[in-house]
């Protein structure tokens, strides 16, 4: 139930901030309930269509510029046959519905038929591209959904489960640092952004983390997950893929920072923060273009451009490296450098093993409970020609 007091909670956060209303939706979307329009029985809604263009018209009235989009409904395509659609639902039958919607929210709050205010699909993890009948983004806009609604169009992913599955289980090794599973979920992402690129419609992924279904213990929680998100984020922003919204939410095994004391759970920050602060940093200022330099199973590295020049260079070694091996052992990767970066400066992401959380430390600094990096800075310089990573760590090399 959604009330005004729900709609005034926003107003806590200081001004100009994006909102995400929801855990499934967007940065900066508020998602919609998208109910049968004319007498809904499930849970006797009654008109969903009504019941739509007033949450719309609070979430609106209380975010005001703050709010980038609306969702009508989340991962659509698994409705078919279920309590929401009957079983010969289709994608053509979604988008005209959705328009449906869409026309009548942009009526009630602007007064024309299309207003910009829409982020359209939300699809779950986007495997089928070989007819105009499935369900995906590219046949949506082919079926109707057009960029004087929607300004963006959105697919989630992870690089595995934590549901509903039995035998073996996700894990590092195969989920997280094998990058032949994370290049193939990628694939449908590359195709399906240069598919629908010329259409005015940015693509974007709108929720996505490690493992689904709030994540994995001894996985997303761990260096790993932080190890991962650098490979994970640079490899998209080489892609047709505007943007990267990680799910997250209280208590959830992958959130980056839990910021209260929460069912017997002291505030804590998780690995995956220092991932977002890695990848943060080094697409400080914006507008940067990347390029994939070394794209092997177990290490990646990338040239981060800003206007046309070389500004950093990323190197990413997804070999297992666990913390109850002899530290001295540790394994490490020459990444031979121009002449040119030899004054360049070097920011280390390590801590003893990929498989805690524990002792993390990016240039140097780490993160408290609090959210506050704390610790001196420190960079390290190019060797001889070159920079070692080593297994479980990556680094930025800035000129």
């Amino acid at each position: 139930m959604l009330g005004p007091a729900f709609m005034e909670s926003f107003r806590q956060l200081p001004a100009g901030t994006n909102h995400d209303e929801g855990a499934n939706s967007g940065l900066g979307c508020a998602g919609l309930n998208f109910f049968n329009p004319e007498n809904e029985t499930l849970f006797d809604v009654g008109d969903g269509l009504a019941q739509c263009v007033l949450e719309a018209n609070a979430a609106y009235k209380a975010l005001g510029d703050s709010l980038y989009a609306f969702e009508i409904g989340n991962e659509v395509d698994g409705w078919p046959g279920g309590q929401r659609r009957p079983e010969n639902w289709t994608i053509q039958s979604y988008v005209t519905q959705w328009n449906q919607y869409a026309t009548a929210i942009s009526q009630s709050l602007t007064g024309t038929d299309a207003a910009r205010l829409f982020q359209g699909c939300a699809f779950e993890a986007p495997r089928h591209v070989d007819n105009r009948t499935q369900w995906n983004v590219q046949n949506a806009e082919l079926d109707g959904m057009r960029s004087n609604k929607a300004k963006t169009i959105s697919d989630h992913d992870y690089m595995g489960a934590n549901c509903h599955y039995t035998g073996v289980g996700p894990t590092i090794e195969a989920n997280l640092f094998d990058r032949s599973n994370m290049l193939s979920r990628v694939w449908y992402h590359d195709y399906l952004g240069n598919a629908t690129s010329e259409s005015g419609i940015s693509y974007v992924l709108g929720e996505t983390n490690s493992i689904s279904c709030q994540g994995a213990f001894n996985i997303s929680d761990v260096m790993a997950s932080a190890v991962w998100a650098v490979d994970y984020v640079l490899y998209l922003s080489s892609l047709k893929v505007e943007r990267v919204h990680f799910h997250m939410g209280t208590r959830y095994r992958y959130s980056p920072w839990q910021p209260i004391f929460y069912n017997d759970t002291e505030p804590h920050v998780n690995p995956l923060y220092y991932g977002n602060l890695f990848t943060a940093t080094a697409f400080a200022g914006g507008h940067k273009q990347t390029e994939v330099l070394v794209n092997e199973t177990h290490f990646s590295a990338y040239a981060i451009y800003a206007s046309g020049v070389p500004e950093s260079l990323v190197a990413v070694n997804l070999n297992m490296w666990n913390s109850t091996f002899e530290p001295a052992a540790r394994p490490y990767t020459a990444l031979t450098l121009p002449d040119t970066w030899a004054g360049a400066k070097v920011s280390r992401l390590t801590n003893p093993g990929v498989d805690i959380a524990e002792n993390i430390t990016f240039a140097g600094e780490n993160v408290d409970a609090n959210g506050r990096i704390v610790g001196g800075k420190s960079y390290e310089k190019v060797e001889g020609g070159q920079v070692l990573v080593g297994a479980g760590e990556a680094v930025l090399i800035q000129l």
